[in-house]
């Protein structure tokens, strides 16, 4: 039962992923060398899409000549070679792109004054959908795929935005763990300040002890060798008697 509902949803996930794609090919650079055969397929589908429609168109007898669509997969084709050709040349460089991203807004963007982030989330989905609205009186089906494929690219950016501040709560979250798993350990590892305290009369006897014996011996040491000779003896004797 799992599977019969996980394989649409997968289906549905994926088609909007390219659906996305065909759109930001226009409106971002830099992408992952991981999406440069999703740029490929989100192109051809589009293509396929076209053909489809003049063939259907043909086969009605219909002369409603979608005038926009051509010269549009035209420039997709184009700017698909494009980040094609510019993943090639960055496979020298030190990889600072990530291999999944989908790019980031070209730069005449910039002159919004937005960061990069807001035009992603917001601002780029928003111009598209005004504008596929300004073209809907043409005729065309070009608008209604940037109407459908701005409202996607919204839906993914805060979809990735959710995704993105649940994995730093994870981060922050496992530190914080970290630091109570560690307080703890160095707890249980350092001693207590009353066995040290109870321990410390003991280490001091056993120094007063050693130290006494070390200046009996120096003492014995200095004597005359037969007056040494004969405190020997004497300590042999009562070793003996008392064994």
């Amino acid at each position: 039962m799992k599977r019969n509902v996980i394989q649409p949803l997968l289906l549905l996930r994926g088609t909007s992923y390219l659906l996305a794609l065909s759109l930001l090919v226009f409106l971002r650079r830099g992408f992952g060398e991981r999406v440069a055969g999703d740029l490929c397929i989100a192109c051809a589908l589009c293509w396929c899409c076209y053909f489809l429609r003049v063939a259907l168109g043909r086969l009605t007898s219909a002369r409603n000549e979608d005038v926009l669509a051509f010269p549009l997969l035209c420039a997709m084709s184009l700017l698909v070679g494009y980040h094609l050709a510019t993943m090639w040349r960055r496979r020298g460089e030190p990889a600072v792109v990530h291999s999944y991203a989908t790019g980031r807004p070209f730069r005449y963007w910039q002159y919004l004054g937005c960061t990069d982030l807001t035009l992603q989330r917001y601002v780029q989905p928003s111009v598209c959908f005004v504008v596929a609205l300004g073209l809907s009186r043409l005729g065309s089906a070009v608008p209604y795929w940037m109407a459908a494929a701005s409202l996607t690219v919204f839906v993914e950016e805060q979809l990735a935005r959710f995704q993105m501040r649940r994995r730093v709560l994870d981060v922050i979250d496992g530190r914080i763990d970290s630091k109570l798993l560690h307080g703890r350990v160095e707890e249980k590892l350092s001693p207590s300040t009353d066995s040290s305290k109870a321990q410390a009369p003991v280490i001091e006897i056993a120094e007063r002890s050693r130290a006494r014996t070390g200046k009996l011996s120096d003492m014995k040491a200095r004597l005359d060798p037969e007056l040494r000779g004969m405190m020997d003896s004497s300590d042999k004797r009562e070793g003996k008697e008392s064994a």
